[in-house]
């Protein structure tokens, strides 16, 4: 009886000193990509461009020019020049891979994969953090293969969002939804989320059901009309919206080896988790909450591929893979020792 809580605390310990190497590597893989890889530069070359990571006017060009897609997703983009205009003051080098700009990434990215992770590893109860910290590391890594500031932040804040509408707390979702949206759109997602677990959930009445998925959805379109009110910029792509179902499913870019492979990983994620959630309780109803969530899959490629949306880029299958990331996790959790009658 007295060794049982001793081993335990042990075994917490050992767990810390798990996550913090868990966490390292996380942070190094981003370092590397960012500093080692390249992607940016080799994307500029292809593209016989200049990369917004090595240039302060391509960057200001690029993100903080009104009547850009990435104009409204402004806040990713204004706190990465600040935090480069800071480092730049002590950074003078003709090293493009040292540029500040590059620095402030470098600083950035760890940061924000970190605030979306943190929750879920910190509750053995509700998820496997081992699980859940392999499964969003691949996700988030992949996905830097191409870098945009705004895409980590949202990545972190729709996570967040996620927990805590998976602990149907959902004043607390609503607010980090919100905070999503003032990096880039994928808070939509959000909406979704809270439109699926109405469908499944029954902790509360119909009408209350009805009325959260009618404030997140009443949220999201007043943030989004009024941050394009303020910082202009269209509502697609490069290209306007694709209606025509030829351009949508046959467009010879749909078949790129980078599309296959994109899609190929986010199915693989996606079907993992229908597989593993099979563990969870028949009654619970995150059950199918994940499992729908699976589902939509498809119906998210579609839509993204209609706003013209690059799919082969994993990033924009981030916000999709998230339920299934905690799904995954969720099915997974550890259950602590119990001490001994």
């Amino acid at each position: 009886m007295l060794q049982r809580p001793k081993s335990w605390v042990l075994l917490c310990g050992r767990d810390l000193q798990e996550k913090a190497l868990a966490f390292l590597a996380l942070f190094i893989c981003i370092e590397l990509i960012l500093f080692k890889f390249l992607p940016d530069l080799s994307t500029a070359l292809v593209q016989r461009g200049t990369s917004a990571l090595a240039d302060f006017d391509t960057f200001r060009r690029y993100y903080l020019t009104p009547g850009s897609v990435h104009y409204a997703r402004f806040l990713g983009s204004r706190i990465m020049i600040y935090v480069a205009d800071l480092a730049a003051r002590f950074i003078h080098t003709e090293d493009l891979r040292l540029h500040p700009l590059r620095i402030a990434a470098g600083l950035l990215t760890p940061l924000y994969a970190y605030l979306g992770a943190i929750l879920a590893v910190q509750c053995p109860r509700q998820y496997s953090w081992r699980h859940f910290l392999v499964a969003y590391s691949v996700v988030a890594v992949m996905g830097l293969y191409v870098f945009y500031p705004g895409d980590m932040p949202s990545f972190a804040m729709l996570s967040i969002a996620l927990y805590f509408l998976l602990r149907e707390r959902l004043g607390l979702a609503l607010l980090f939804m919100l905070l999503t949206g003032l990096f880039r759109e994928s808070s939509l997602h959000a909406v979704f989320f809270v439109f699926v677990w109405a469908l499944c959930a029954r902790s509360r009445s119909i009408n209350a059901r009805v009325g959260w998925v009618i404030a997140f959805g009443a949220a999201f379109a007043v943030e989004y009309v009024a941050i394009r009110h303020f910082f202009k910029g269209p509502v697609s792509s490069e290209g306007g919206l694709i209606l025509d179902p030829k351009r949508l499913f046959f467009e010879s870019g749909m078949y790129s080896l980078t599309t296959i492979c994109s899609l190929g990983l986010a199915l693989s994620i996606v079907l993992g988790c229908l597989i593993k959630i099979k563990a969870i309780a028949p009654g619970d109803w995150r059950l199918w909450f994940f499992r729908l969530n699976c589902y939509a899959l498809p119906f998210w490629i579609v839509f993204y591929r209609s706003l013209n949306g690059n799919i082969s880029e994993f990033r924009m299958m981030w916000p999709v893979l998230l339920p299934c990331i905690y799904g995954i996790a969720y099915a997974a959790k550890d259950i602590p020792p119990t001490e001994s009658p």
